[in-house]
């Protein structure tokens, strides 16, 4: 059971299991530090259960990312869902500047179409309560959606879209083959990922295909994007910025983005992976490193174009 930490030494560290294995544990507090903890044991208590230590000799620290300001409108109208088919009702009534907020359950994926979307004034969000789980987003040239507090188990697959916002949710892999966030095709800019946990799988290797965050296309995959405030770790790369061409005859595969103040550790190749080339691509107050895995380079601009 939960134990009281009020009455823990300094010291003491509390690890939770968090796979049912219980193979990987994370901290859940630390009375001797600030820092978030991340500690992979061998499986040694069940799934749900607690440990207290009071030495780790191999602890890794992580930095927590932090996050950076972001700022909901007052909703229009609320709908309220507990299941995937009033999520399903709700979507398709809702409209620019409502709020579908999702309780405590497990919804099938959220796919919209072109009239589902807000405007240049109201985004149409989804934001979730804890315990909300979706197994995933597949949107098509839809524009101006925001998702709030939502844990995304299969991925997030967006394919020419516009204005499109992910805050403080948490996603892991499955779209575009295995990727957290997978955008392909052009035109998907005006995108902000912002404070969310990214999180891989501890098998990763070079070899895997997957990524953190990927945007698939060549050329021209959006102006004026910022991933800021993630924490992203156990990818074959944290993020990649479209495919290495070097055509400057064709629109740079990003312009005007700004990558700040994530966090992004344990990737077998690159933190941070932009192939190509890039115009006024900004890359600043970032944390990359790792212990887990050689990380080859914490931003990899090879081969680059002009930008």
């Amino acid at each position: 059971s939960n134990p009281d930490i009020q009455t823990l030494n300094p010291g003491t560290y509390i690890y939770k299991a968090n796979t049912t294995g219980g193979t990987n544990y994370s901290v859940v507090s630390s009375l001797a530090t600030g820092s978030l903890i991340v500690q992979n044991l061998s499986d040694i208590i069940p799934y749900g259960s607690y440990v207290i230590l009071s030495s780790l000799p191999t602890l890794q620290t992580i930095t927590t990312p932090t996050p950076v300001p972001y700022t909901f409108p007052t909703p229009r109208r609320i709908f309220e869902v507990a299941d995937s088919v009033g999520l399903t009702n709700a979507t398709s009534n809702a409209t620019a500047g409502d709020w579908i907020v999702l309780k405590n359950g497990i919804y099938s994926q959220i796919s919209l179409t072109s009239n589902q979307k807000g405007n240049s004034s109201d985004y149409l969000i989804f934001a979730g309560e804890p315990g909300a789980r979706v197994s995933g987003v597949s949107i098509q040239g839809i524009n101006y959606v925001s998702f709030y507090k939502i844990n995304f188990t299969n991925g997030i697959n967006v394919r020419n879209n516009h204005h499109i916002d992910i805050v403080n949710s948490q996603l892991t892999g499955n779209a575009g083959g295995g990727d957290a966030f997978y955008a392909t095709y052009q035109s998907n800019g005006e995108i902000r990922i912002l404070n969310n946990q990214v999180i891989g799988e501890t098998n990763y290797t070079l070899y895997s295909a997957n990524e953190g965050i990927y945007w698939e296309q060549l050329y021209g995959i959006g102006n004026n994007t910022r991933i800021a405030g993630n924490e992203i770790y156990q990818w074959r790369d944290g993020m990649s910025l479209g495919q290495a061409r070097g055509d400057t005859s064709q629109p740079p595969n990003t312009y005007n983005w700004s990558i700040d103040h994530n966090v992004i550790y344990n990737t077998y190749d690159d933190a941070i992976e932009g192939d190509g080339w890039h115009g006024n691509l900004t890359i600043s107050d970032n944390i990359l490193g790792g212990t887990t895995q050689t990380m080859l380079a914490g931003v990899s601009l090879a081969p680059c174009g002009p930008g």
